[in-house]
């Protein structure tokens, strides 16, 4: 009669691995059982490193300057006033004297993967204006939006102010997830005469949550700055730009009209270090901008813009 051997225990994860390292409660379950929490844990952590690695990416997409024109100027555009003022201060689109309708792409350093591109649409209406705009940035690996719905109104002779809702999305490849929310932003612009505008923008003020797990959370940016019309040919523009986190950014930028349907127009960013050209040219009712910024390390940046617009002027 031989020996009867009892099966072996039924082996437990926290024998391979410490307490510490997960919650009680699944530290006594089969290892068997395991494998879906281990797959979420895992999936979690994979997530969390990929916000973390994308952080910079987000710094880079937070600085982007939406339009030909913005972008040709250094970004130095809180204080202008044209269609393209729904990226960059709502309060500009009070200016706009017609449907406007334009459209933008970036390729960043000559990476797909930092491809920046957006459209806008706005709308006067009894002294108001209504505009839509969305802004993109990424690829298949990373990937963040922006869809916004803005309302400019003039609060008096000199005073002109806009707000703007906004959703935002963060994805990331491989299955890893995204994140979505909403956030807000607005602005004014004050004309103190005919030759100049003061103007100051905050976005996203109470830092939308972007991940519960390490509290991470979007950007909010702040800027002020002014518009300087020197001649019915020349205008400068300045401002500082804070983003949450990073040092202030100083950027100047000025346009001289050569003659009546185009421009050409140069500026210069602080942080990072960046120096930006461009010109702009009206056929008809089409605006056709076409930009670079050049940045010592990284290169360029060629950026191109097409607005249709009855009014607006190169």
């Amino acid at each position: 009669m031989g020996v009867r051997v009892p099966p072996p225990a039924q082996k437990k994860f926290r024998h391979h691995v410490p307490d510490f390292f997960l919650p009680l409660e699944a530290a006594r379950l089969p290892y068997q059982q395991l494998s879906p929490y281990i797959a979420r844990v895992m999936k979690r952590i994979a997530l969390t490193l990929c916000l973390l690695l994308a952080l910079p990416l987000g710094v880079i997409r937070a600085q982007s300057n939406a339009g030909g024109r913005p972008t040709a100027m250094a970004g130095s555009y809180v204080a202008m006033a044209d269609g393209w003022s729904a990226f960059h201060n709502q309060a500009g689109l009070t200016h706009i004297e017609g449907i406007t309708v334009g459209a933008f792409y970036e390729n960043r350093f000559g990476l797909n993967a930092l491809s920046d591109k957006g459209f806008l649409a706005a709308i006067p209406f009894k002294g108001k204006s209504f505009a839509l705009s969305y802004h993109g940035f990424g690829d298949a690996n990373y990937s963040s939006a922006k869809t916004g719905l803005a309302y400019a109104m003039k609060l008096g002779e000199k005073l002109d102010a806009g707000v703007q809702l906004d959703y935002f999305s963060v994805r990331l490849g491989e299955n890893y997830g995204s994140r979505q929310g909403f956030m807000a932003e607005g602005g004014f612009q004050y004309h103190l005469n005919a030759r100049l505008t003061l103007a100051a923008h905050v976005s996203n003020p109470n830092r939308a949550r972007l991940s519960d797990y390490i509290d991470e959370r979007m950007p909010g940016t702040m800027r002020a700055g002014a518009l300087l019309r020197l001649s019915d040919k020349v205008l400068l523009s300045g401002e500082v730009y804070k983003i949450t986190g990073s040092d202030a950014s100083v950027r100047a930028g000025v346009e001289y009209r050569v003659v009546e349907n185009a421009a050409i127009r140069a500026g210069f960013g602080s942080v990072p270090g960046t120096y930006t050209f461009g010109f702009g040219w009206k056929v008809k009712t089409f605006l056709i901008d076409m930009a670079a910024a050049y940045h010592p390390i990284l290169g360029f940046n060629p950026h191109v813009s097409l607005t249709y617009s009855g009014s607006s002027k190169p």
